[in-house]
């Protein structure tokens, strides 16, 4: 049994209220479902997405993505993706930061490196 998480994740399209996350999946991936957790302190990411299951699929990877709404503005956001397989075991994603954008800013965006 293979346990892969997710690769290449990937913080896109931010804005003062809202971003995209996306990664891909491994096909050899036993991950059932997905959920982005997200927050302001990258020790408790207390906010999180409903579930996305995992579609069977012949392609070498699976593409997820969703969108955070709701987001303050000029907010500094950490987030991770976890997984959880047939076993209920569960794995996490690196965590990646982005902030949002302040308004009145020329919105210059800035991913920070954890």
């Amino acid at each position: 049994m293979v346990h892969l998480c997710t690769e290449d994740l990937e913080i896109s399209n931010i804005t003062h209220s809202s971003a995209v996350v996306s990664w891909t999946v491994p096909s050899l991936s036993t991950a059932q479902d997905y959920v982005v957790e997200y927050g302001e302190d990258e020790d408790d990411l207390d906010l999180s997405t409903d579930a996305i299951t995992a579609t069977d699929t012949t392609l070498l990877f699976e593409e997820y993505s969703i969108t955070l709404e709701g987001l303050s503005q000029g907010v500094l956001y950490h987030v991770r993706v976890a997984t959880t397989d047939a076993d209920g075991a569960t794995f996490y994603s690196e965590i990646e930061s982005f902030r949002t954008i302040q308004r009145g800013n020329n919105n210059v965006v800035m991913l920070l490196p954890v």
